[in-house]
Protein backbone atom coordinates (compact mmCIF):
# COMPACT_ATOMS: atom_id res chain seq x y z
CA UNK A 1 0.00 0.00 0.00
CA UNK A 2 2.96 2.36 0.82
CA UNK A 3 3.96 2.36 -2.75
CA UNK A 4 0.42 3.31 -4.00
CA UNK A 5 0.19 6.32 -1.29
CA UNK A 6 3.13 7.59 -2.78
CA UNK A 7 1.46 8.87 -6.05
CA UNK A 8 -1.84 9.61 -4.81
CA UNK A 9 -3.06 13.33 -5.39
CA UNK A 10 -3.70 15.56 -2.40
CA UNK A 11 -7.27 15.41 -2.25
CA UNK A 12 -7.25 11.49 -2.04
CA UNK A 13 -5.06 11.73 0.44
CA UNK A 14 -6.96 13.76 2.35
CA UNK A 15 -10.07 11.30 1.12
CA UNK A 16 -8.14 8.17 2.78
CA UNK A 17 -7.02 9.83 5.80
CA UNK A 18 -10.58 11.38 6.62
CA UNK A 19 -12.13 7.77 5.64
CA UNK A 20 -9.39 5.93 8.30
CA UNK A 21 -7.56 3.99 5.88
CA UNK A 22 -4.68 6.01 6.28
CA UNK A 23 -2.99 7.88 9.19
CA UNK A 24 -0.63 11.10 9.22
CA UNK A 25 1.86 9.24 10.64
CA UNK A 26 1.81 6.61 8.01
CA UNK A 27 2.19 9.12 5.39
CA UNK A 28 5.65 11.18 7.11
CA UNK A 29 6.95 7.78 7.08
CA UNK A 30 6.27 6.52 3.62
CA UNK A 31 7.48 9.81 1.81
CA UNK A 32 10.10 9.80 4.61
CA UNK A 33 10.86 6.02 3.77
CA UNK A 34 11.00 7.07 -0.21
CA UNK A 35 13.68 9.99 0.56
CA UNK A 36 15.95 7.66 2.40
CA UNK A 37 15.45 5.43 -0.66
CA UNK A 38 16.40 7.80 -3.28
CA UNK A 39 17.95 11.26 -2.17
CA UNK A 40 21.28 9.92 -2.24
CA UNK A 41 21.24 9.54 -6.34
CA UNK A 42 18.13 12.65 -6.82
CA UNK A 43 19.86 14.95 -3.93
CA UNK A 44 16.46 16.33 -4.11
CA UNK A 45 16.48 17.37 -0.44
CA UNK A 46 19.36 19.37 0.70
CA UNK A 47 17.31 19.47 4.83
CA UNK A 48 14.50 17.19 5.80
CA UNK A 49 12.52 17.50 8.87
CA UNK A 50 11.30 14.37 9.41
CA UNK A 51 11.23 14.47 13.32
CA UNK A 52 9.37 17.65 13.23
CA UNK A 53 6.73 16.09 10.37
CA UNK A 54 6.13 13.19 12.74
CA UNK A 55 5.57 15.28 15.65
CA UNK A 56 3.39 17.33 13.60
CA UNK A 57 1.16 14.45 12.23
CA UNK A 58 0.69 12.81 15.78
CA UNK A 59 -0.72 16.53 17.02
CA UNK A 60 -2.82 16.80 13.87
CA UNK A 61 -4.08 12.64 14.28
CA UNK A 62 -5.54 14.02 17.42
CA UNK A 63 -7.14 16.99 16.04
CA UNK A 64 -9.43 17.86 12.38
CA UNK A 65 -7.84 17.07 8.81
CA UNK A 66 -10.46 20.23 8.24
CA UNK A 67 -8.56 22.45 9.56
CA UNK A 68 -6.36 23.40 6.74
CA UNK A 69 -6.02 22.28 3.23
CA UNK A 70 -2.81 20.35 4.03
CA UNK A 71 -3.65 19.29 8.08
CA UNK A 72 -2.07 15.64 7.62
CA UNK A 73 -0.03 16.02 4.48
CA UNK A 74 3.34 16.05 4.03
CA UNK A 75 4.96 18.40 1.48
CA UNK A 76 8.13 19.72 0.40
CA UNK A 77 8.90 23.03 0.19
CA UNK A 78 11.62 24.66 -2.12
CA UNK A 79 14.85 25.83 -0.55
CA UNK A 80 13.90 29.52 -1.06
CA UNK A 81 11.92 30.51 1.39
CA UNK A 82 12.59 31.13 4.82
CA UNK A 83 11.17 28.42 7.82
CA UNK A 84 11.41 29.54 11.10
CA UNK A 85 13.58 26.77 12.51
CA UNK A 86 15.19 25.56 9.16
CA UNK A 87 18.48 26.40 7.60
CA UNK A 88 17.56 28.34 4.22
CA UNK A 89 20.36 28.20 1.32
CA UNK A 90 18.81 28.37 -1.51
CA UNK A 91 21.13 25.35 -2.56
CA UNK A 92 24.26 27.31 -2.46
CA UNK A 93 27.11 25.69 -1.02
CA UNK A 94 28.55 28.46 0.51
Amino acid sequence: MTDNIAFQDVRSLKSMLRGGQITPSELVDTFAERIGQHNGLSKAFITTTIDAARAQAANVSRGDFDRSAFAGIPYASKDLFDVQGVLTTAGSKV
